[in-house]
């Protein structure tokens, strides 16, 4: 399940990024919030990708991990784990972003 949940999950990413316009902010993030406590499965499904992605050492912003910390909390009993799932999910959300914007900008080209 967890291919098919992150599968999933990258996809309503990218709905979200898109209707968006390529920006990850405040409202973002809300609306992204509210479609995810609907749809834990997902995360929880997710949970070993997002684990792995959220263990690589990388440069993130502290504010979208914390959103990503206090969303994941309530849903994940261990806090090393819901601390990886929360950049894991920031990770996935930033790789979206980057791409619709480079997506965007080639088809300016």
């Amino acid at each position: 399940m967890s291919k098919a949940a992150l599968s999933e999950l990258s996809s309503l990413l990218r709905e979200t990024v898109t209707r968006a316009g390529g920006k990850g902010s405040a409202v973002t993030m809300d609306k992204l919030a509210a479609q995810l406590s609907t749809r834990v499965w997902l995360l929880i499904g997710a949970t070993p990708d997002l684990v792995e992605r959220g263990r690589i050492v990388r440069r993130r912003d502290q504010q979208q991990v914390n959103w990503a910390r206090d969303l994941v909390g309530g849903m994940l009993r261990h806090p090393q784990t819901a601390d990886r799932v929360a950049r894991g999910l920031v990770d996935l959300l930033d790789d979206e972003i980057r791409t619709y914007q480079e997506e965007r900008e080639a088809h300016r080209r």
